[in-house]
């Protein structure tokens, strides 16, 4: 997920219930990788987020140097997930 600098920052809500932790003044957040099982109806029925941050922290360091730095906040379960 690519948030550039002119969107909004607010929490992000995300399938099955998970959300973002974005703060004011960020200008780079790590949420992870998101991993979706589906089923033969193409249906959520498992999320997985992949903490690879070591090395998206790398490529992100190369690409747009030391001057911004990419925040660690990984997508979690929101306490109470919106009803379908």
């Amino acid at each position: 997920m690519v948030c550039s600098s002119w969107q909004r920052l607010e929490p992000s809500v995300f399938a099955r219930g998970a959300q973002g932790a974005a703060q004011a003044g960020d200008k780079a957040v790590y949420i992870g990788t998101v991993r979706y099982t589906r089923d033969e109806f193409f249906e959520i029925k498992k999320v997985a987020i992949v903490d690879d941050y070591e090395r998206a922290n790398s490529e992100f360091r190369k690409k747009f140097g030391t001057k911004i730095a990419l925040r660690k906040a990984l997508l979690r379960r929101r306490s109470s997930p919106t009803p379908r």
